[in-house]
């Protein structure tokens, strides 16, 4: 059994605020984030299960948005300054850094292409939105609601 060592009262006090208590609110936002994204998740899910057209692109907005953010925050966490507030250039910064896998970020990129398609339809040529089946849908909502649990 380890022998107790009496730390002073100040100095206790003082490693509460400079070490115990940023852990406490960085767990308590990463809780809390989590709990946003897997509302949103969720919502993305009820849509889709409504299966028309508008809904579907209203699914992928919302899983978009969560994935925008995840990747951003992970840059965050790992110390990487952003040139841009594109979630594109985070998912580049991320690869290049090597924090996610080759592999990850063109599944990421094809995820920020199909929520770019959902949001902008009018800027779309004949690979618009339309041709994102509902099978890729549901890929999308599942795999960015893996990428954002295993990343924050």
């Amino acid at each position: 059994m380890p022998i107790p060592i009496p730390i002073p009262l100040s100095t206790g006090i003082s490693y509460r605020k400079t070490i115990i208590s940023p852990l406490i609110t960085r767990d308590l936002v990463k809780i809390v984030t989590l709990d946003i994204y897997n509302d949103m998740i969720e919502q993305a899910q009820n849509l889709r299960a409504i299966n028309t057209e508008p809904l579907n692109r209203a699914a992928c907005v919302l899983a978009r948005i969560v994935i925008e953010d995840t990747l951003k925050k992970l840059c965050y966490d790992n110390g990487i300054a952003l040139s841009s507030d594109k979630a594109s250039v985070a998912n580049d910064e991320l690869k290049k850094k090597k924090i996610i896998t080759k592999e990850q970020w063109r599944l990421n990129q094809v995820w920020l292409d199909i929520g770019n398609k959902a949001a902008h339809p009018e800027t779309q040529q004949e690979d618009g939105f339309s041709s994102i089946t509902e099978e890729k849908i549901d890929d999308m909502i599942n795999s960015i609601k893996q990428f954002a649990k295993e990343n924050l």
